[in-house]
């Protein structure tokens, strides 16, 4: 068997789990799109916007966290199970700290967006989505730190049975609140913001209570007390986290900051981009899933001192996810009226 091979198969078990687990999170705003969309086009319309803006502002603080990932895995890599244990805790104080300020920079846009020219209906819709899924603000931002750590030290496949599983809930959680069945009240748009926001605290304690009790790792005794916060490592690890935050940032504006751009065009204008762009987004997660798979094995392997192995994984995971990417463009290219169609009953839309 090839070194290739063999690579990809060892990337392959790290990293299809990681891609699925992304997979696992955009199907649940994919749920939200699908359902929204039947709900009506202003439903749908204010969904995107409310959701556009939140993942502009707590995806940039998510993205800070998720260098939690690489340090905790080259400790793994260089069985330091204390650097471990001290690195989790305070990537958790720094998470905090930062869904704090998430929060509230959350809440300042949701009254800005009132006041913002945006079609009246749609921005009060926008405005309640994002009151509810607010809530779910300090989970979002804390999860890098908990799931990052889980798959760095390789129980990936823990983490996609969470957020399968939350995916699978969010269905029927979306159907009752959008729709009001079941003796739940009829929210629209907004009721997958609630569903979001109490899913988003369920997953955070399902991953801190794999890291304390899953049988692969509770030999580590991570939380059996918490650290005290350490302003050096935190700022260090805030230092390194920071690019990843912007870097996020800048993709998102690229995407979700035009979506807000067209918000401006109307109910029809945005409804169509949402459908677009989370096609788009289910793409990206599963480049980025993979891409994260590199990371863990990457950091491993420096960890472990194997620097040209290091390489030449890295070098192989992007290779198979250029090959990836234009395989799924070609599907995309050849399905996009179908696929849109999956969205939305309105003809204009579709268009």
């Amino acid at each position: 068997m090839s070194r290739r091979t063999l690579e990809l198969k060892a990337l392959s078990r790290l990293a299809l789990p990681v891609a699925l687990s992304q997979l696992a999170i955009m199907g649940m705003g994919t749920t939200d799109i699908l359902l929204a969309g039947h709900a009506g086009t202003n439903e749908l319309a204010g969904l995107s916007l409310g959701n556009n803006i939140w993942n502009v502002i707590i995806l940039f603080f998510f993205g800070i966290g998720g260098i939690t990932q690489a340090l905790v895995g080259n400790h793994f890599g260089g069985g330091n199970s204390d650097a471990i244990r001290n690195q989790i805790h305070q990537s958790l104080w720094m998470t905090f700290a930062c869904g704090l300020v998430g929060t509230m920079v959350v809440l300042i846009a949701a009254e800005l967006l009132l006041s913002a020219n945006f079609e009246q209906e749609m921005a009060v819709r926008a405005h309640g989505y994002l009151q509810a899924i607010v809530w779910g603000a300090l989970p979002m931002t804390m999860l890098p730190a908990l799931r990052g750590s889980l798959e760095a030290m390789n129980q990936t496949r823990a983490v996609l049975g969470v957020l399968f599983t939350a995916f699978l809930l969010n269905i029927p959680l979306d159907y009752a609140l959008v729709y009001g069945r079941w003796g739940f009240p009829q929210l629209g748009a907004i009721g997958c913001a609630w569903a979001s926001a109490f899913l988003l605290w369920a997953i955070f304690f399902a991953n801190l209570a794999m890291l304390q009790w899953h049988p692969k790792v509770r030999h580590l005794k991570l939380f059996n007390y918490l650290q005290k916060p350490d302003k050096e490592l935190i700022l260090s690890t805030f230092k390194l986290g920071l690019p990843i935050g912007f870097s996020v940032l800048i993709e998102l504006c690229m995407f979700a900051g035009a979506g807000m751009l067209i918000a401006f065009f109307g109910p029809v204008a945005v409804s169509a981009h949402s459908i677009a762009l989370s096609i788009a987004s289910t793409s990206f997660m599963l480049y980025m899933g993979l891409g994260q798979g590199v990371t863990i094995r990457a950091s491993q392997l420096l960890g472990a001192r194997r620097f040209e192995d290091a390489r030449y994984s890295v070098i192989t995971g992007i290779s198979f996810n250029l090959l990836l990417a234009l395989g799924i463009s070609i599907f995309y290219l050849l399905g996009r009226f179908w696929i849109t169609g999956l969205y939305s009953q309105d003809s204009a839309v579709i268009e």
